[in-house]
């Protein structure tokens, strides 16, 4: 009797510890077919599960599910489990490092000298380097600088364990990569990092214009400036360098040498609007108003429909006008010839506000040109446009 029930519990521990472990023989089942839906959802119930969770066998092979999930879809580009991908590799390379770790434990338990997972697991490493750059430039394509950092940087890790020797071209390109994600990212001080170790592997990159931005964002102006300045008199051609360097000097309370610099990109790329118009931002902060003008106007010439200097070029015209008729208040009562003068001139500059800001309207619907040619309109007692700008007004409500 004591025989038969010891029996019993035998079965009936056997039988527990079979159920227990069942869901990883079912996720290595589907595994092997290539199901990888089924061998997720049973991988995950044996995550949570006390018999396995503690288990390296388990967390190997969900490392093996969510990395075939991540080839299947990011690698081979099927469609089939692209619901499921999620943070697929990230949730592998979790789950390998858990069974190296667990195997470590194994091993100093059983007083072997050896990990059995540390082959299995460094092995699966080998790809998962240039998964991770897959990785990171799915997430910088979606805009997540955080996690495409996270992936290049996982990329480092990896290739510092040496288990291949890697080409330095394509080294320091994962090293400028996460530099570029930490910029966006808004983690300046780590971008410096990488992009030095990018510099150091000789990458050639605008290597000198990320590490500008780098500075701006550290509030290190200066730096930037020099180092911008240092580069472009080794590449005068250098726009991308020009370029940092205007930015830089259009945000400043002086933007004045911004144009030598606009200047010089405009002899590279003369048919290049954007060039124009900024020169025009900066004469309209001067209020140099012809020089201004000329430069809106220069925008124009190359790209009729470019919405922002149709409408600065009108807003221009109307501060010019309201600069005109403030001054004017100061004329003397005895030279009303000369203050009817400056009148008539500042209704010019209301009238030539019409054209581009009616071009511009037609672009793009702003309230704030609509309310603009509505207060014109009432001032040159233009009944019929100005209740046609009403009606503008309220279809925006």
């Amino acid at each position: 009797m004591k025989n038969s029930l010891s029996l019993i519990i035998l079965v009936l521990i056997a039988q527990a510890i079979f159920a227990q472990k069942s869901n990883l023989n079912a996720a290595r089942n589907s595994l092997a077919t290539v199901k990888f839906d089924e061998a997720k959802a049973a991988i995950d119930l044996a995550t949570v599960n006390a018999e396995t969770l503690n288990d390296p066998k388990m967390w190997f092979t969900r490392g093996e599910v969510y990395h075939g999930i991540f080839e299947s879809v990011f690698v081979n580009q099927l469609d089939l489990y692209k619901a499921i991908a999620g943070n697929s590799l990230e949730e592998a390379w979790k789950a390998y490092g858990k069974a190296y770790e667990l195997g470590e434990a194994e091993m100093k338990a059983a007083g072997e000298k050896k990990n059995k997972y540390d082959k299995k697991v460094k092995e699966k490493y080998v790809p998962m380097k240039n998964h991770f750059i897959i990785n990171g430039e799915k997430h910088f394509s979606a805009q997540d600088y955080n996690s495409a950092l996270a992936s290049f940087e996982t990329a480092l890790i990896i290739d510092s364990m040496k288990l291949e020797k890697e080409a330095d071209t394509i080294l320091n390109a994962i090293y400028f990569n996460a530099g570029l994600c930490a910029n966006l990212a808004k983690q300046p001080q780590k971008a410096l990092l990488y992009f030095n170790a990018a510099k150091n592997l000789k990458y050639k990159d605008n290597i000198a214009g990320n590490v500008a931005e780098s500075y701006v964002a550290l509030g290190d102006t200066a730096k930037a400036v020099t180092l911008l300045r240092e580069e472009i008199e080794k590449t005068p051609n250098d726009l991308t360098l020009i370029f940092g360097l205007i930015n830089i000097f259009l945000t400043s309370k002086d933007p004045q040498e911004a144009i030598v610099y606009l200047d010089k990109a405009i002899q590279s790329d003369p048919k290049n609007q954007t060039l124009y118009f900024a020169k025009g931002t900066i004469f309209d902060r001067k209020k140099d108003w012809v020089k201004a003008e000329e430069a809106y106007k220069a925008a124009l010439a190359i790209k009729p429909d470019f919405f922002d200097a149709l409408y600065n070029l009108g807003a221009l015209y109307v501060q010019y006008a309201n600069f005109i008729i403030k001054e004017a208040a100061n004329i003397p009562m005895n030279q009303a010839a000369k203050y009817n003068e400056e009148v008539k001139k500042a209704n010019d500059n209301f009238t030539k506000a019409i054209d581009p800001l009616e071009a511009a309207l037609k672009i793009q619907k702003e309230k704030a040109i609509i309310e603009t040619l509505l207060e014109i309109y009432i001032k040159q007692n233009n009944t019929a446009k100005a209740d046609e700008m009403k009606t503008a007004l309220k279809s925006l409500n």
